[in-house]
């Protein structure tokens, strides 16, 4: 196997979780301070693996003043200046001591838009100059990147994550994982998905207030009734109204007196939004499941005497002593009773039971 392919093979497994960290017992959250020096140790074993080559170039005796620079160009500071805004985070080792979170968690978001995972190259042997990329690979090498800090990012303070877009955002419940990443039927209509996944940064958005937290359950609450709209035969009686009864009754959409609001909004904001999130996933896949064939109306299974011929068959020229000569119009089976309908000379039209009345057949 090549080097390149040797390269792409690096990685470790999922951090595990020793008996101290399992009980409770390590503190393991990590206070400012420790979160930026183990999140620069990531950084500096990125660059040991030559995912920060693309952008920030490598050392070359071949190059100009030793060095070969990468598309952030020779003037790496002005170049995340440029990116951030933020003129006190190059260099990273000398400047992150100082660091506050907002400055921290910002690098984080930039150094996730600039590893890259190198694909092709080739090693300068002379002077033992080192391994030299040529092609990466971003999106590979920023999946790394994530896995990497976001196994301190959910230790640090009360938990962040890097979501899939490098964005800094609060973290969620482990068990809720699978229902962030797949909130909705993929088969849901565009209005419907933009609406979830707008809840959804708003919600986990880092720094999002607890007024941002309601808008984002009361508008997961409004997805659920177009939802529901459009599955209407979904819901039993009064299932609607159960469903509504934390957004209508607890502050989320009205304000007054009737609103009950005596509870804590960083507990039950929580429990709201992802309740409402799972109802919509399950609800979506109700809209997007094709309807149930129609079943073809069966005949009801006759009866041994239903299945019996008719005394008097359609057509057929009878006699009653009292209505006269006549044709049988039709015989039909109710249950076991046979109803004749007869067309009468004299007497018009009659329906009469065959087992009662004195009918004769006539040749």
């Amino acid at each position: 196997m090549g080097e390149v392919g040797e390269r792409q093979q690096e990685g470790r497994p999922t951090r595990r979780r020793y008996w101290a960290e399992r009980h409770g017992l390590s503190g393991a959250n990590l206070d400012l301070d420790e979160a930026k020096r183990l999140w620069v140790s990531v950084t500096d074993e990125f660059r040991s693996k030559d995912m920060l080559q693309e952008f920030f170039g490598y050392p070359c005796v071949d190059g100009p003043s030793g060095y070969v620079p990468g598309l952030g160009g020779e003037d790496v500071q002005a170049f995340v200046y440029r990116r951030t805004r933020r003129r006190d985070l190059w260099p990273l080792d000398s400047n992150s001591p100082s660091w506050d979170e907002v400055a921290f968690l910002t690098a984080v978001e930039f150094m996730h838009d600039h590893v890259s995972l190198p694909t092709n190259g080739y090693v300068h042997d002379y002077m033992n100059c080192g391994y030299h990329a040529s092609t990466f690979d971003r999106e590979e090498g920023q999946r790394a990147y994530r896995a990497e800090v976001n196994e301190l990012l959910k230790d640090y303070s009360t938990g962040f994550e890097l979501d899939a877009t490098g964005e800094v955002v609060r973290a969620a419940p482990e068990f809720m994982g699978d229902l962030l990443a797949n909130p909705v039927h993929p088969d849901t209509p565009d209005d419907v998905t933009a609406g979830v996944h707008d809840a959804v940064r708003k919600f986990r958005r880092r720094g999002s207030a607890a007024s941002d937290r309601r808008d984002a359950v009361r508008d997961l609450a409004g997805v659920l009734e177009l939802l529901t709209s459009r599955a209407p035969s979904a819901l039993a009686s009064g299932d609607e109204r159960d469903l509504f009864h934390l957004a209508n009754k607890f502050g989320i959409r009205h304000s007054n007196d009737t609103q009950k609001t005596d509870y804590d909004p960083e507990i039950w904001f929580d429990w709201m939004f992802y309740y409402y999130l799972s109802t919509i996933q399950a609800f979506s896949r109700v809209v997007a499941r094709p309807p149930a064939p129609t079943k073809m109306p069966t005949s009801p299974r006759l009866t041994r005497a239903q299945k019996r011929s008719p005394r008097f068959p359609d057509g057929s020229r009878i006699r009653h002593p009292r209505l006269g000569e006549g044709v049988v119009v039709t015989t039909v089976f109710h249950g076991a009773e046979e109803h004749v309908t007869v067309a009468f000379q004299g007497a018009g039209i009659k329906t009469l039971l065959a087992d009662v009345s004195p009918l004769e057949a006539l040749p």
